[in-house]
C-alpha cells in the first residue's frame, strides 16, 4: 500500500498495479485514485479529532502533495519522526483493510471455480444477492431486470415468492400501479410493505403508517426488512406531524449498513422537522458522506434534503438551492417514485424551485443521459432547453396547464432546432419521468 500511495498522483501507474483492480471492484469505483482515496476515508472514518487530522494529513501528503511531511508534522504538533511513525501505523491499517478485500475476492473466485455458481441453487442465490445489492443502492431499473431473471430461474414456491416480491417492489418504485390483486403470491408482510409504499405515493399518510406498523410487527426481530418498514413509519409520521424515534436496537446495527444509515437519516429528518438545525445538519452531513461512499443513493438524496431544509431554516437560500440540486441529482439516478414523494417536505418553508439555476442544471444533466444527442447542442439550444425546464417547473408550481411562459419556451425550443426538438417525442416517457420526479420532490406535490 505504501507503493500505491506513492503513485496516487500518477493514475496510469496506479492503475497498472494488480491490487487496484480488486480495490476498484470492491469499492465500486472505476477511477483507481478515487477508489484508493475511498479506502483511506473508510479506514479512518472516525469523528475523533486526531484520527481526522491524520487522515487529512495522508490525503494532503499522498494525494494532493500540497505540503511536505515537515509541514504536516508541525501542523499536527509532533516531531517529524513521530509523524513518520504514525503515518507508518496508518499505512499498516490501510494495508490490513486492503488484505481483507483481497481475501474476500479470493473466496469469491474459489466459489466460482468450484462450480457452485453453476448449479440451480447457485444461480438463484447469485441473482438474489444482485437484487439486494441493487435495492440497497436504489438502482430501480436494475432491480426490475433482476426480478425478471429471478422469476425465470425460480424452481420452488419459496423462490417464486421472493421473485414476485422483488418484481412488485421494483414496480411500485417505478410507479407502475399495482393493486391488491397484483400482490398475489407474496407474503403478508411484503404485501403490507408494498401497500404502505403505494399509500405514501397516493398521499394517504394514515394508511402508510398503519400498513408499515403492521408489517414491522409481523417481521421477525432479526429480519432487516423491519428497518424498511420503520423508514416508512418515519415518513408517515413526518407527513402527519407526529414524533418518531428509531427502534432501540438500531444502534447495534453495523455502522455502514443501509439499515443503520437509514435510521440515522430518518432521525436527522425529524430533527429538521423540530427545527433543530444544528443537530440535523451534523447528523445529515455524516449520513450523506457515508451514503455516498457506500453508493446508497436514496439515503444520500434524503440526507441532502435535510441539509437543504437546515440551510433554508438558517435563511441561507444559496446553500439551500445547492443542497436541493444535489438531492435531485441523486434522486434522478434512482427513478424511485417512493423516494421522490415528500423528499424535501420535512417541516420548513423552502425557497421555490422556479428560476433556480442549480435545480434546472441538475435536471438538464440527467436529460443529457436520457438524450445524449443534446451534448452536441450549441449554447442557444442548451439555453432553450433549460428555459423550458424552468417554465415546466413554474407551470406545475402555479397549476397552469399552458401558461404564456411555457408556450414561449416551447416555441423557443422548436426554433432552436436542437436535439430535444427532434428526439423528445421518441423519448417522451423517460423525459416526462425525469421532470415529474424532480418537480414532485421539489414541490412536495
Amino acid at each position: 500500500m505504501r507503493s500505491a500511495l506513492r503513485r496516487a498522483k500518477n493514475p496510469r501507474a496506479l492503475a497498472s498495479m494488480p491490487i487496484m483492480g480488486i480495490i476498484c471492484d470492491a469499492m465500486q469505483i472505476a477511477d483507481p485514485v478515487a477508489a484508493l482515496e475511498c479506502v483511506v476515508r473508510t479506514v479512518f472514518d472516525d469523528e475523533d479529532e486526531s484520527v481526522v487530522r491524520l487522515r487529512d494529513a495522508i490525503l494532503s501528503a499522498d494525494f494532493r502533495r500540497t505540503v511536505t511531511n515537515a509541514e504536516l508534522a508541525a501542523g499536527l504538533g509532533v516531531s517529524r519522526r513521530q509523524f513518520q511513525r504514525r503515518r507508518a501505523e496508518a499505512i499498516g491499517a490501510i494495508a490490513q483493510y486492503a488484505r481483507g478485500l483481497l481475501d474476500r475476492s479470493a473466496r469469491v473466485t474459489m466459489g466460482r471455480d468450484s462450480g457452485a455458481g453453476h448449479t440451480h441453487a447457485g444461480i438463484f442465490e447469485r441473482e438474489r444477492t444482485a437484487f439486494v445489492a441493487a435495492r440497497d443502492r436504489a438502482r430501480t431499473l436494475e432491480m426490475h431486470a433482476i426480478a425478471a431473471n429471478l422469476l425465470r430461474v425460480a424452481a420452488n414456491r419459496e423462490e417464486r415468492r421472493f421473485a414476485l416480491e422483488s418484481r412488485c417492489d421494483a414496480g411500485v418504485r417505478l410507479g407502475r400501479g399495482y393493486n391488491d390483486a397484483g400482490f398475489c403470491g407474496i407474503s403478508r408482510a411484503a404485501r403490507l410493505l408494498l401497500a404502505a409504499k403505494v399509500a405514501l405515493i397516493d398521499g394517504r399518510a394514515d394508511d402508510t403508517y398503519e400498513h408499515a406498523c403492521a408489517a414491522a410487527n409481523m417481521l421477525a426481530p432479526h429480519d432487516l426488512e423491519r428497518y424498511r418498514a420503520f423508514s416508512l413509519v418515519s415518513q408517515a409520521c413526518l407527513i402527519r406531524g407526529t414524533r418518531w424515534r428509531p427502534p432501540p436496537e438500531a444502534p447495534a446495527l453495523r455502522l455502514r449498513s443501509w439499515e443503520r444509515l437509514a435510521m440515522e437519516t430518518e432521525r436527522a429528518r425529524h430533527l429538521a422537522a423540530d427545527r433543530d438545525w444544528q443537530g440535523a445538519q451534523r447528523l445529515a452531513s455524516f449520513t450523506r458522506r457515508q451514503a455516498e461512499m457506500a453508493g446508497y443513493r436514496d439515503l444520500a438524496a434524503r440526507s441532502c434534503a435535510v441539509l437543504h431544509v437546515t440551510a433554508a431554516g438558517r435563511n441561507d437560500a444559496q446553500a439551500a438551492k445547492s443542497w436541493r440540486a444535489l438531492g435531485v441529482r441523486h434522486l434522478l439516478g434512482t427513478q424511485d417514485r417512493v423516494l421522490a414523494t415528500k423528499l424535501f417536505g420535512v417541516g420548513a418553508v423552502v425557497p421555490p424551485c422556479v428560476d433556480d439555476a442549480s435545480f434546472v442544471a441538475a435536471v438538464y444533466e440527467h436529460l443529457l443521459l436520457v438524450m445524449p444527442q443534446m451534448m452536441h447542442d450549441d449554447a442557444m439550444q442548451r439555453a432553450a432547453v433549460r428555459s423550458l425546464i424552468g417554465a415546466v417547473c413554474q407551470a406545475c408550481c402555479q397549476g397552469e396547464i399552458r401558461g404564456a411562459r411555457l408556450t414561449r419556451a416551447i416555441e423557443a425550443v422548436k426554433e432552436s432546432d436542437g436535439a430535444f426538438a427532434h428526439y423528445a417525442d421518441k423519448l417522451y416517457s423517460p423525459v416526462r419521468e425525469a421532470l415529474a420526479l424532480s418537480i414532485v420532490a421539489a414541490t412536495g406535490r
